[in-house]
């Protein structure tokens, strides 16, 4: 990725649909953090950019992690967000969830039982 934005940078639009990959493919933290360096007001962090995050079983934890660092003040844990980690059942699921629970701008009310 890196070679291919020094390279063909002008040439390469950073749409909603290449940061779902980047989340969902090999190496996300790594190719998250080069496009949030390199093209960072092009990066735009969607609700469906954060279901597809929680959805790579191996790293969700650590991609929320890195867009909540660099982009928690456009990040909305929307309800559909919450469903979303609910229905997850890679190994960190429970710190994931517990990560979007606890981020100040979720946008549900989270109630006791």
């Amino acid at each position: 990725m890196k070679l291919l934005l020094q390279e063909r940078g002008d040439e390469v639009k950073i749409t909603e649909d290449v940061i779902k990959a980047a989340v969902l493919g090999f190496r996300p933290k790594e190719v998250m953090g080069l496009l949030l360096q390199e093209r960072r007001s092009e990066v735009k962090i969607t609700e469906d950019v954060i279901k597809a995050a929680i959805n790579n079983k191996y790293t969700a934890k650590e991609i929320l992690e890195l867009l909540l660092q660099e982009r928690g003040d456009e990040v909305k844990i929307t309800e559909d967000v919450i469903k979303e980690a609910a229905k997850t059942k890679h190994w960190d699921a429970r710190g994931l969830r517990k990560l979007l629970l606890h981020h100040p701008r979720t946008q549900m009310q989270v109630q006791e039982v």
